[in-house]
Formats: C-alpha cells, sequence, structure tokens
C-alpha cells in the first residue's frame, strides 16, 4: 500500500511541477498577488479607524505611508541584460610545439 501511495503522490508532483515549469515566475506572481491582497485588507482596516485626536491621525498616516513604501519595496526590480567580459586577449596563445 505504501508504495501505491509513494507512486501516486510522486505522479501529482510530476504533474504539477511538470518538465516545462517556470517556478519562479509563478512564485514571485502568487508573492505580488498575496502582498497586494494583504496591502489591500490592512489599508480597508485602518481607514476604518475614526480618530478624534492628533496623535492618531497621525499614526494612521504613517500607516498608510508604510504600507505604499512596503509595497513599492516588494516590487521585483528588472533583471540587468549583461554582455560578455571583455577580455584583454579575444583568442588563445598559440600552442608552443615541444618537439622540433
Amino acid at each position: 500500500m505504501a508504495i501505491i501511495r509513494s507512486a501516486f503522490w510522486l505522479g501529482i508532483a510530476f504533474l504539477a511541477v511538470g518538465p516545462h515549469a517556470d517556478l519562479g515566475s509563478s512564485a514571485t506572481g502568487l508573492a505580488q498577488g498575496a502582498l497586494g491582497v494583504g496591502t489591500a485588507y490592512a489599508k480597508d482596516q485602518i481607514a476604518a479607524i475614526v480618530c478624534e485626536d492628533l496623535s492618531c491621525a497621525t499614526n494612521v498616516t504613517l500607516a498608510t505611508a508604510g504600507l505604499d513604501v512596503v509595497q513599492q519595496m516588494a516590487a521585483p526590480e528588472p533583471s540587468v541584460v549583461t554582455g560578455p567580459a571583455m577580455l584583454d586577449a579575444p583568442y588563445p596563445a598559440p600552442r608552443t610545439t615541444l618537439r622540433n
């Protein structure tokens, strides 16, 4: 029974991951979506707070600004494409012959 169960879960894992799965981009997309939903929920909860004094209003403003900064920091950075490094000698030195 354990062998059948293992084969089943290995088959499911192969179908989920697959040979052409791009786990990096799907994980990044999932993380960005979760961060967006969490930030929107936090902003809604902060907006529901009714402030009557200055310290409460200041705290609400700082919390909202902090959420904006967190969302900007979590944005993926564009990948930098670098070319091949310039070498001093583009071709290898000629081989010397030890036999004459």
